[in-house]
């Protein structure tokens, strides 16, 4: 009995194992089909407007880091007298969620197509979503010095040209570009956010965080690598320092997305249950960008300990509000993140952890930046003592 029940258990995993392949294999052509739908909608041949333009293509209505940049994009064009069309890619299998209704409604209401253009300009990052027709440019993000090659082997198929909006993107993309598809370095649009209205002090009452306390911040998405995020090291250098034993010191970590990975919000409540950490507020909800920002404005510092990033808009939102900065110095952070700017922490390039490696996306990189604890701790003490 026991070996029939392992061969039917064998052939039930096999049986598991096929289905979920074919699974993907259909949302995977069901994506296909409609973004082709879509950019056929949105192509014609010769502009109707007698002029060339540029037609932006993003998911302008989810939560992630991408499609922010695709709606701060389009908030730039909309300030210029460059003719562009926009189109929101409403990919309806993804699980991720959406913005308020107001801020959705504000930027779907300027994806009307003004004029019908043949640069097209992807702030997606998946080559299968280009159109042969067109003139392609794409905005992918990468996070490292390596793995991309194994994620997105054809990274640049069917595109005219690669965007990338930091130095340490632009020196990896030529690396790896394939010849003929060139890599420029664009300057991000960042709109700089009004400082928010409401008083710090109002902001902490809120959270039951004493006006006068000395606040360290951080936010991140699970479904942005936790590993690759590294909130882990951010608890670790705020006990280093030794705000963990301070009434007047508190850790706000903000997250998004936990619902969708169960085992890394169990792994990081187990680091903090370690470290006995009990001046700490982790807030894992959908929060609006404007509260977000009054967040940040109303910590003392912002502290990021990344093993990989390919911009950083958490910290410049940070430096934009007023809100000192200790960063990891490694990444596209690295173009605003500097010595004058910033309290920068240094770090080695080392292997990844086979005990905790990237996955996902990420699982063919095989370095990764370690910023140092002992300097984080540092510049953290130093700002408890002499804010």
């Amino acid at each position: 009995m026991s070996g029939a029940k392992s061969l039917f258990m064998r052939a039930a995993k096999l049986g598991f194992t096929v289905l979920e392949k074919l699974g993907i294999d259909l949302r995977e052509k069901a994506y296909q089909r409609y973004i082709k739908r879509k950019i056929d909608q949105a192509y014609n041949p010769r502009s109707t407007s007698g002029a060339y333009g540029i037609t932006l293509a993003a998911e302008f209505d989810k939560i992630y880091s991408i499609a922010q940049v695709g709606r701060d994009f389009l908030t730039a064009m909309s300030r210029t007298s460059i003719p562009f069309s926009a189109f929101n890619l409403d990919l309806s299998l993804s699980s991720l969620g959406r913005i308020p209704e107001a801020e959705r409604d504000f930027f779907l209401s300027r994806c009307k197509p003004q004029a019908d253009y043949r640069r097209v300009l992807f702030f997606v990052n998946q080559e299968r979503y280009k159109d042969h027709r067109l003139s392609n440019a794409i905005t992918p993000f990468w996070e490292f010095e390596d793995g991309m090659e194994g994620y997105l082997p054809v990274l640049a198929n069917g595109a005219s040209r690669i965007l990338a909006f930091s130095e340490f993107n632009y020196r990896y993309f030529q690396r790896i570009a394939p010849p003929g598809v060139p890599v420029h370095k664009v300057r991000y649009p960042f709109a700089f956010p009004e400082k928010p209205s409401i008083p710090a002090g109002d902001t902490r009452a809120s959270l039951g965080i004493r006006e006068r306390d000395f606040v360290v911040f951080f936010h991140f998405s699970y479904l942005s690598c936790y590993e690759r995020k590294n909130p882990e090291d951010v608890v670790r250098a705020f006990c280093r320092a030794g705000l963990d034993r301070q009434p007047n010191a508190k850790l706000v970590i903000k997250t998004s997305a936990g619902e969708f990975c169960p085992d890394k919000v169990a792994l990081f409540q187990r680091c903090i249950e370690e470290h006995r950490l009990g001046n700490i507020l982790v807030i894992d909800q959908y929060l609006s960008r404007q509260r977000i920002l009054e967040l940040i404005a109303a910590a003392d510092v912002y502290l990021s300990l990344h093993r990989g990033e390919g911009f950083g808009i958490g910290m410049l939102e940070a430096m934009s509000v007023g809100t000192p900065v200790v960063a990891a110095n490694f990444g596209g952070n690295t173009d605003f993140t500097t010595e004058e700017t910033a309290f920068l922490v240094d770090c080695e390039l080392v292997d990844v952890d086979h005990d905790r490696p990237l996955t996902g996306i990420y699982n063919h990189v095989r370095k990764w930046a370690q910023p140092n604890i002992e300097t984080a701790a540092n510049h953290l003490r130093a700002l408890y003592d002499d804010p």
